[in-house]
């Protein structure tokens, strides 16, 4: 399995200029800007309306198909709660909003992990702010996706 930071380097490329020569250096030049800027907005736009089937699909196939359809059954509702849990930062603790509390979602941070990336987003859901991450993955040869914990 592939890791990298696909779509939400996008994000950061066209937010901070400083960091764009260093983030152009990390993904191959051939990427296509565009597409992964919109598979960011496309992610928050489905998490913060709670559309779940769309939430499904944006995130890398291999993973939906281990953790969603194998592990926890086709259970989606627990599926997506356990996607988003964080640190709640009025609380310190790490917790699980629900999807369906969640009330917006934004990226904040790309961050390198050993060989690999994590995306930090923003949340707000339940009154309180949380903070989430979840690798990049690519499989297989398909785009990069979000994903999440396993097991």
């Amino acid at each position: 399995m592939r890791v990298l930071i696909p779509a939400l380097l996008t994000f950061l490329l066209f937010s901070c200029a400083p960091e764009k020569k260093m983030l152009k250096n990390a993904i191959s030049q051939d990427a296509d800007f565009d597409e992964l800027g919109a598979y960011v907005n496309k992610f928050e736009a489905a998490v913060e309306s709670h559309d779940k089937n769309e939430v499904l699909k944006l995130l890398e196939p291999g993973y939906v198909k281990r953790q969603h359809d194998s592990f926890l059954s086709g259970n989606t509702q627990q599926f997506l709660d356990e996607l988003l849990c964080g640190e709640s930062s009025d609380e310190g603790k790490f917790t699980c909003p629900g999807f369906e509390n969640i009330n917006s979602i934004k990226l904040i941070k790309v961050e390198p992990y050993m060989d690999f990336y994590f995306a930090w987003f923003e949340l707000k859901a339940n009154g309180k702010t949380y903070t989430s991450r979840l690798p990049l993955v690519s499989e297989d040869g398909n785009p990069f996706r979000l994903a999440g914990a396993e097991g």
